[in-house]
């Protein structure tokens, strides 16, 4: 029985690092393809401001204003589905500019979280 437990350990041991191997790959592959759309994941949908709930248009503009920065912006979505709510698709004018404002904000707080960005 112990022999039991300890395959069914050393499988899910296994499963966990295959899964981190393959997150540490698509991180890696994600950094070597530049793309001019940004995808921008954990944002709080749910903002407030001076103790007044904003909607995801004021998180749409704060958004531009702060991905603005790095180069020009040609659109910014977010809908405010459920599904789709904390999520951004950010489209640069210059691939560059996309790279830069990817890698100097990933991790950046706004409104309360961590921001998480990808192309």
């Amino acid at each position: 029985m112990d022999n039991l437990i300890t395959n069914a350990n050393n499988i899910k041991l296994e499963e966990n690092e295959k899964q981190t191997s393959l997150n540490v790959m698509h991180q890696a592959v994600n950094d070597l393809l530049p793309n001019q759309t940004l995808y921008v994941n954990n944002l709080n949908e749910k903002i407030k401001v001076d103790g007044i709930i904003k909607s995801y248009l004021e998180l749409k503009q704060a958004v531009f204003h702060l991905f603005a920065q790095y180069g020009e912006i040609l659109e910014v979505h977010a809908k405010k589905t459920l599904k789709l709510r904390g999520q951004v698709f950010i489209v640069f004018k210059d691939l560059n500019a996309a790279s830069s404002a990817k890698h100097a904000l990933n991790g950046s707080i706004l409104f309360g979280k961590d921001m998480v960005t990808l192309t």
